[in-house]
Formats: C-alpha cells, sequence, structure tokens
C-alpha cells in the first residue's frame, strides 16, 4: 500500500488516489485526504495504588484528521474504500498518530455503519453545518467518528 503515496506532499499531510486502469478505460476510483495533527487535551487520568485521579494539564497527541474521502459510485462494493482507509491508518501509524478521526455529515446515514464495523466510534462531537444555506441543510451537521490505531 506505501505505492499509492507520493513524495509530492508534506509529510504531515498525504492525498491517496487509486487509477483503473484496463480495456474500460481509466478514471479515479477514490481519494482519501488525511492531515496529522497535534491536539492537546485538558486532562489525563493517572493511576496512584488502585486509585484513578483526573489531573488537570495539558496532554498532547498526535491524531490523524481524515475527509474528505470518497469512492467513485460506480466503485462502491469492491473493496477500495477499505484499502484507501488501511493505507490510510498505515501512514498515519508511520507518521506517529495515535488515532484517526473523520467528520461525517448526519444526512449520510448509510455511512456511520460502514466505519462503525471498521473500528471506528461516534464520540459525540458535532460540528454545524457550514456551506450555503439551503432547506436541506438546516437541520445537517457532522459527527465526529474515531478509531485509536496505536
Amino acid at each position: 500500500q506505501d505505492d499509492v503515496f507520493t513524495n509530492q506532499c508534506p509529510p504531515e499531510s498525504f492525498v491517496l488516489l487509486e487509477a483503473a486502469e484496463g480495456g474500460g478505460g481509466s478514471g479515479i476510483l477514490g481519494v482519501a485526504c488525511c492531515m496529522l495533527k497535534t491536539r492537546e487535551d485538558d486532562t489525563s487520568q493517572v493511576g496512584n495504588e488502585g486509585e484513578t485521579k483526573q489531573v488537570m494539564e495539558k496532554v498532547q497527541h498526535n491524531v490523524a484528521t481524515f475527509g474528505p474521502f470518497a469512492v467513485n459510485p460506480d466503485c462502491r462494493n469492491k473493496g477500495i474504500g477499505s484499502f484507501l482507509l488501511g493505507a490510510c491508518e498505515k501512514r498515519a501509524l508511520k507518521l506517529g498518530a495515535a488515532s484517526i478521526e473523520i467528520e461525517v455529515i448526519n444526512r449520510r446515514t448509510d455511512l456511520f455503519p460502514w466505519y462503525e464495523k471498521r473500528g471506528f466510534l461516534n464520540i459525540g462531537v458535532t460540528r454545524p453545518w457550514d456551506g450555503p444555506p439551503s432547506m436541506l441543510s438546516r437541520s445537517a451537521h457532522f459527527e465526529t467518528l474515531v478509531k485509536q490505531i496505536s
């Protein structure tokens, strides 16, 4: 899977493209973008002789943010999405990420089981829709899904 990466991207981000070849022509089957960033959490839990207490401190860890992510509709259910996701997870690990996360729009309810099947958890963090206003966007928001990879 390492051969799907390009050396033209900075080390903290990458884009994956898989091109179709053969008698049926060529085209983009899928794309996945990922960026490594450092996140600070405000608390950590420390165990002390069987007790767990919360300590207020800044804890830094690397997280890979994943998306946009798309598979050509004509090419779905052929393992392309799983291949791209697996390649992203391996690359994110090499870059030092502890987890990988994606924001999924709540209107795409068909995507949540796909991610859950692959180990992602909905952590209950949402972000409002920031696209152009429309009738459909009134109740739209993004939900954050996270998977531990290290």
